[in-house]
């Protein structure tokens, strides 16, 4: 996460993420995930600009994966306020 001026802080953001995942997953959790998906399940993916434009929201996106274990591990390919092209791979 960069520190520049203009940069959200998490303590901003946190809470609100929390939130939103609460009212996602309910009190039941992800019944159809927990219900196939092995606990000791690992997974690998991306996260790509379908258009070109400006990236916002990669440390956003990255803190909730993050909410959602705490063991995730992102590769950052690409900054916040960076010009990309679509297809561009930016974490």
């Amino acid at each position: 996460m960069s520190d520049g001026p203009g940069t959200l802080q998490p303590l901003l953001y946190r809470p609100l993420l929390a939130s939103a995942l609460r009212e996602d997953l309910g009190a039941a959790g992800d019944l159809t995930t927990d219900a196939v998906v092995d606990d000791d399940a690992a997974a690998s993916g991306q996260i790509v600009a379908r258009a070109p434009g400006r990236v916002a929201g990669v440390d956003i996106a990255v803190a909730t994966f993050a909410l959602l274990d705490g063991d995730v591990t992102v590769e950052r390919c690409a900054v916040d306020g960076t010009e990309i092209a679509a297809g561009t791979v930016l974490a």
